[in-house]
């Protein structure tokens, strides 16, 4: 079984930021790739209001592009 919480979901940012991760859109890594990057994509089909939940999540914890 997978822990979709989004309280699990923060933790895995924080996680990815401390390891020197850094966040990047795909048209952004297309034209200059950062060494270490994570390009996020989400499906909201189904949960379409945590769509901005997790926007905030990512926002509180630096895990968006820039």
């Amino acid at each position: 079984m997978q822990d979709f919480k989004l309280t699990t979901y923060e933790e895995f940012l924080k996680v990815l930021l401390a390891n020197g991760y850094s966040f990047q859109t795909l048209q952004d890594f297309i034209q200059n790739p950062e060494a270490k990057t994570v390009i996020l994509r989400h499906d909201v089909d189904r949960l379409p209001g945590n769509a901005l939940v997790i926007a905030g999540i990512e926002e509180e914890v630096g895990g968006r592009p820039s």
